[in-house]
């Protein structure tokens, strides 16, 4: 109470003061002197005088801030599902929110320092950001639409038509897609994969990754996961990134034989003598795309910046050295984006010095050296020592990077978990990592149990539909958060999950043991 009234008190005097001057001072040098008392006496003041009420509301701007962004990932999160390319805006307004949280809780979650200067500074740091906050918020309500259709290009609009053409040929069972590493093979499937969805031409469309290392078990859980086979006459199955023949029996889970009729698959590789081999009843090369088109894809990834004089003759050369290869072409022209001449020149004369099979490896790496943050580029080695085409989940990645202490200034798992999202994030925006096609549908669930989950963040990192679910059965108040995986991501970080004792725990896993109905409905024990 003393220390508010001397703060009320000493406002109030500088106040009185530089009503004075303002009144007594009528020339250019009485304004200034005004108006640095305000600055440099008032201002200060004032911050410290109203620090509550700045943190206060500050903090209940953060949490509308907060589910904003909430809201908007998972509307990038089911895009990037369908093979969607996010808005460029989109991912730097999440860079930008991403920032000011992480920023916002580093200055004020250390309550334990409580010093004068600190306390301007956070006072001051709240007003300001405040309405940064509110504008964030407001740009965050209006990001409708996220996305924008996958790239197509008009070179490959006829082998597009002509794989939509073998699909409808009740004689070709079995496509294969080819072309070297980073043309364009999984997003030509993917496109096709969404036509004929559109176009009803099979009942369900199912996608698994194979690798160069496949795990068949996860593979026919992946299919399985994406939706029913049974009762269904007409499948699409893709396999993407096939290495060596493939036993469609084996791959499938089921005999392909018996269920020939009605289902296509449709593999990619980059290797044709794989099918060759496996005897698939039609083949498409997939070549690179056209210099016009590999301009057009560059510029537009690499922004306003590279249109000057200066660069624009570098930029051009360079989406030239880039080989026609989308991959290439996008990795690099988002590392140079906002970059110098010198930058510009450096990159030209790297890509000169790399053959064509090196390419793609070679962007890789040069993206990788110019990760800004450390951090980041341990983060990203981290997931190199994962297996191939593996779903690392984000929880993984900060349970690491806590125990090697990689987070500097980080003192709380909610703190290490924004962090790691934030360095995923950019990660992506280098196009060094990439979202998992970890998802499973639960079509017929409406009642969930919760037993002893103390990992639920694995299971909530991923997609799961639940379009029946009603209830989840759990001793905590109001756990219901609209859909499946916002409860799950609410009871972590609620902590309700570690009310079970300190004992060993293993990860959430989905027993095929259903529970007894209630009132008609049937539930699964998790």
């Amino acid at each position: 109470m003393a220390l508010s009234f001397v703060f009320y008190s000493i406002a109030a005097v500088y106040t009185y003061i530089a009503e004075k001057i303002r009144g007594q001072l009528a020339e250019k040098t009485g304004e200034y002197v005004v108006e640095k008392i305000q600055e440099y006496v008032a201002l200060p003041i004032g911050h410290l005088f109203f620090y509550k009420s700045n943190i206060g509301n500050f903090r209940t701007r953060r949490e509308n801030l907060e589910k904003t962004r909430d809201k908007v990932q998972r509307l990038v999160d089911a895009a990037e599902r369908k093979g969607e390319v996010i808005l460029q805006n989109v991912r730097e307004w999440l860079a930008d929110v991403n920032k000011i949280i992480e920023e916002s809780r580093e200055l004020f979650d250390d309550e334990l320092q409580s010093n004068l200067k600190l306390l301007y500074r956070r006072s001051s740091y709240a007003k300001k950001m405040t309405v940064d906050v509110d504008k964030l918020i407001q740009v965050g309500n209006n990001l409708v639409k996220v996305y924008t259709s996958a790239v197509r290009f008009g070179s490959r609009d006829g082998i597009f038509k002509d794989i939509m053409e073998a699909l409808k040929d009740d004689k070709i069972k079995v496509i294969g897609i080819y072309g070297m590493p980073g043309v364009g093979k999984t997003t030509l499937a993917k496109q096709v994969m969404q036509q004929a969805k559109d176009d009803k031409l099979f009942d369900e469309v199912l996608m698994a990754v194979v690798s160069q290392t496949p795990d068949w078990e996860k593979i026919q859980r992946q299919i399985e996961g994406q939706g029913s086979t049974q009762d269904k006459k007409r499948i699409l199955i893709v396999l993407d990134d096939i290495w060596e023949n493939v036993e469609l029996d084996v791959a499938i889970g089921v005999s392909f034989g018996m269920k020939q009729e009605g289902w296509k698959v449709v593999l990619t590789s980059r290797k044709k003598d794989v099918y060759d081999r496996m005897g698939t009843g039609k083949n498409f090369s997939v070549e690179v795309i056209s210099e016009d088109e590999a301009w057009n894809l560059f510029r537009k990834t690499a922004g306003d910046s590279i249109e000057s004089s200066d660069l624009h003759p570098l930029a051009v050369e360079i989406a030239k050295e880039c080989g026609g290869l989308p991959i290439a072409i996008v990795t690099i022209a988002s590392t140079i984006k906002g970059k110098d001449k010198s930058f510009l020149r450096d990159v030209l004369t790297e890509l000169r010095n790399s053959t064509q099979e090196q390419l793609v490896n070679s962007t890789i790496e040069f993206s990788y050296r110019h990760v800004d943050k450390e951090e980041a580029k341990k983060i990203f080695l981290l997931c190199c020592l994962f297996p191939e085409d593996y779903d690392i989940p984000i929880q993984v990645l900060m349970m690491y990077g806590m125990g090697l202490r990689w987070f500097e200034g980080v003192g709380t798992v909610e703190e290490a978990r924004d962090r790691v999202h934030r360095l995923v994030h950019s990660l992506k925006s280098s196009c060094l990592l990439q979202d998992g096609n970890y998802n499973f549908k639960l079509p017929a669930l409406e009642t969930l149990s919760l037993e002893r989950c103390p990992k639920m963040q694995t299971f909530s990192s991923g997609y799961v539909s639940t379009p029946k679910l009603e209830t989840v059965e759990v001793d905590y108040e109001e756990a219901w958060k609209g859909d499946l995986n916002s409860t799950m991501d609410h009871l972590f970080q609620e902590k309700w999950l570690k009310r079970g004792g300190d004992d060993g725990y293993e990860d959430l896993v989905l027993r095929k043991k259903k529970k007894k109905k209630k009132n008609g409905r049937e539930g699964i024990r998790l």
